[in-house]
């Protein structure tokens, strides 16, 4: 607090739906070095208590240099194999305009509509519809042609149309 020579104040905020929902009282700590102003230390305070309420889901992961261009505030796109948001690699040699070449087979059901997205080298996302028929391939036939023809290395994730990625937001 700047009025109190920069000693630390303690911002309380209770969230009213609590007593509602009969719901058990969640409490919270929020170190906030460097806010100086106890308006802000509660705009601060009312922002995570609307995230606590509305997020659902929440993922913890670490990266390689791969993903280092997202920030706070960013909405990225996520690929895990394991909770089946989709199936990830890189691109192989070997892609044209309208085929990606990828580096482990992946599996096409009869009956399901399938998307694929390459990030190029530049950072450029591009999404395409697949055309390729029910198997087991490691080669994927898009509608329409890439932009860019994807080149060996770049990143690429595969699934049903909607599931091949699942949306987050960046909060730290």
């Amino acid at each position: 607090n700047r009025e109190n020579d920069y000693q630390q104040d303690m911002v309380v905020l209770e969230d009213p739906l609590i007593f509602t929902n009969a719901e058990q009282p969640r409490r919270k700590t929020i170190s906030a070095y460097g806010i100086v102003r106890s308006s802000h230390a509660a705009r601060l305070a009312r922002f995570n208590q609307r995230v606590n309420r509305l997020v659902t889901r929440t993922i913890t992961f670490a990266v390689g240099l791969d993903a280092v261009a997202c920030e706070p505030g960013d909405v990225i796109r996520f690929q895990h194999d394991i909770p089946q948001w989709g199936f990830g690699g890189r691109a192989a040699a070997g892609s044209t305009s309208t085929t990606i070449v990828l580096d482990r087979a992946v599996t096409l059901a009869a009956g399901k509509s399938y998307e694929v997205l390459v990030r190029h080298n530049n950072d450029v996302v591009e999404t395409r519809a697949v055309t390729t028929g029910p198997g087991t391939v490691t080669t994927l036939t898009v509608a329409d042609a890439w932009a860019q023809t994807p080149a060996a290395g770049e990143v690429w994730a595969f699934g049903e149309v909607l599931i091949s990625t699942k949306p987050f937001r960046v909060i730290t």
